[in-house]
């Protein structure tokens, strides 16, 4: 059985980092929600989730998440993470690739229901961010 820390850190070595689809029904419910605090980044289920890691896949090379901080307690976790990637392949919110490099936080608490994530509360600062590749 792997502790809440581990969960998120596989979550971020095999999903986000390695892009591997395999993970998203070993780590998450089938009915997991996300949120998202922006509207153009909300993603509601792991369906959603999925496709946004395309988006920043097909938007970013060089895309690397780093976990800064994973804090857990009882059935939750809170964790930090830093994104960091090139802008050289598709258009991201708009704008076009120039490429440059950017580098963005995530903060976020996910829950657990038997050592699955099953919900997911996000803010980033992505956004505030976007200068970086204008």
């Amino acid at each position: 059985m792997s502790s809440k820390k581990e969960i998120i850190e596989i979550m971020v070595k095999e999903i986000f980092n390695n892009n591997n689809l395999d993970y998203y029904d070993i780590l998450f419910t089938k009915d997991m929600e996300s949120h998202m605090v922006l509207d153009e980044l909300d993603i509601n289920n792991v369906e959603n989730m999925k496709s946004m890691m395309d988006v920043l896949q097909n938007c970013f090379s060089n895309l690397m998440v780093k976990s800064e901080e994973i804090i857990s307690e009882r059935d939750k976790a809170f964790a930090l993470f830093k994104f960091s990637g090139i802008h050289d392949k598709d258009k991201f919110m708009g704008m076009e690739p120039k490429g440059k490099k950017i580098e963005f936080e995530s903060y976020n608490i996910f829950y657990f229901k038997k050592n699955q994530i099953s919900f997911h509360r996000g803010i980033t600062n992505v956004i505030h961010q976007l200068k970086m590749i204008e």
